[in-house]
């Protein structure tokens, strides 16, 4: 019929839900913006809070690629649900600097260029690049504030600066 209870038996376990652990699956490059303690703002469907980085692996999972990061939520909202999927946001120190869209650089023999009109023209301008940020790089020499970069049609002119640069 059943079994009998006593003092020493467990009979059900009462869980809180105001506090879940949101794991996020961040490329391994980017696993350096995250540490233990470190705030981040998690968004789901429902809404956002608050939670705090716990453990960060150091297992990379085959399939993904991907390093996973353990975050606290903070729950009391009611807007994190079991096998849900959210965005973490993380705030970064701000970097300063002169970025350009990753599609506007051409590499040849390991150098970086990019096109800079230059009145009627347009030039190839080698540049020495920085880290990438959202398909982003940052650009550390070659151009300044205010050059006119092309970033459309780059194919077009990267197949004509490739050609004219193989017969020299």
């Amino acid at each position: 019929m059943g079994d009998s209870v006593d003092i020493n038996k467990l009979i059900f376990r009462i869980h809180s839900h105001e506090k879940l652990w949101v794991v996020a699956m961040v490329p391994v490059k980017d696993t350096k913006f995250f540490s233990k303690g470190l705030k981040v703002e998690v968004i789901s469907p429902l809404g956002k809070t608050k939670g705090t980085v716990d453990f960060i692996s150091h297992k990379v999972d085959p399939e993904t690629k991907r390093n996973d990061v353990r975050i606290i939520g903070d729950n009391s909202n009611d807007t994190l649900k079991p096998n849900m999927f959210v965005d973490v946001l993380i705030k970064s120190k701000k970097i300063k600097g002169i970025f350009i869209p990753e599609s506007s650089v051409v590499i040849k023999d390991n150098s970086h260029f990019v096109f800079v009109k230059k009145g009627e023209h347009v030039e190839p301008v080698e540049v020495f690049l920085g880290e990438k940020i959202d398909g982003y790089y940052r650009v550390i020499e070659g151009v300044k504030t205010g050059d006119q970069i092309i970033i459309k049609g780059v194919s077009f002119l990267k197949s004509r600066f490739l050609a004219e640069t193989e017969g020299h």
